[in-house]
């Protein structure tokens, strides 16, 4: 049967309910104050479960990271194609490496044509519906802490070859790893990949043309171009939005070349895959170096890039 407490009609205890509001704090009995106190435990639980199926929900978004680093383009790029498969958000990340961003042994043509190739990759990407977000730190540090912070699944990256580079793609690779994050890197910077081409020579680097020509014979034609991607990317959002305004490519003077380091300086090359495909156009077009067949499918291809 019902009772009564402070004149409030409440259920027995062991339903443990009572009617909001309903009782005078000042004359609560203590049968009461236990009711209260068992629904506020029931409230704080509900809360708790609802927190943790939201944080079930964001862990299982599968976010991907696209670094870019030589490869500065979209067409013919299978990280990126990789980088996609299955992702609900895309994060295409280019890190300012610290290294290489010396003005007193680092050129500001360079470093010029670098940023122009960005901002070029950045325009193709909002194209997209998507951006290039620009980190400014060493790889090791500042990617594997978007990797936390974005929740990252899978982290995809054109293969390099250059000793510095194949160090810092360990490091950051074992440290994705041990967050459990999938890590790809498909080659895309040569045309065959080189350990398949040494492995193929015994294990040794061909020493001479001749050589290297027999090998690449016993290889066969290389890979075909990868396809291109959608005309529609995956945003870099879900767990972590990144606002517009930031993560931004750089100026020169940004990154510390002044006046003294651009004084004088000449760009006869501009950056970026566009300038890059006009340049292709007008030397196919040219039809000085191409046999005529080979030039009528080069012709053909360069409108749909």
């Amino acid at each position: 049967m019902p009772r009564r407490c402070c004149g409030a009609v409440i259920a027995t205890p062991e339903r443990k309910i009572i009617e909001d509001g309903a009782c005078n704090p000042d004359r609560l009995d203590d049968t009461c104050m236990a009711i209260l106190a068992a629904r506020r435990l029931c409230q704080f639980r509900t809360r708790i479960r609802a927190g943790s199926t939201t944080n079930n929900t964001m862990a299982t978004t599968n976010a991907s990271i696209i670094w870019f680093r030589k490869g500065l383009r979209l067409h013919d790029n299978p990280a990126l194609l990789e980088a996609i498969k299955g992702a609900d958000a895309l994060y295409p990340v280019f890190c300012l490496d610290p290294t290489f961003l010396q003005p007193d042994k680092v050129g500001a043509n360079r470093i010029a044509f670098l940023l122009e190739s960005l901002q070029d990759l950045d325009a193709s990407l909002k194209a997209r519906k998507s951006r290039l977000i620009v980190l400014r730190g060493s790889p090791e540090e500042v990617l594997v802490e978007k990797i936390k912070e974005w929740r990252v699944t899978k982290l995809c990256f054109e293969s390099d070859t250059e000793p510095y580079a194949k160090v810092r793609d360990a490091r950051v690779g074992e440290a994705a790893k041990a967050m459990g994050v999938e890590v790809l890197s498909p080659v895309s910077h040569t045309l065959y990949d080189p350990d398949v081409l040494i492995a193929k020579n015994g294990g040794k680097a061909p020493l001479t043309m001749q050589s290297f020509q027999k090998i690449v014979d016993k290889a066969g034609a290389p890979p075909a171009p990868a396809a291109d991607p959608p005309s529609t990317l995956p945003s870099p959002g879900g767990v972590a939005v990144v606002p517009e305004d930031s993560y931004k490519v750089p100026t020169l003077v940004d990154i510390g070349y002044g006046e003294e380091h651009t004084k004088g300086a000449d760009k006869p090359v501009h950056g970026g895959e566009s300038a890059a495909l006009a340049r292709l156009a007008r030397y196919v077009g040219s039809n000085m170096f191409l046999p005529r067949e080979k030039l009528g499918a080069l012709s053909r291809r360069l409108p749909e890039l």
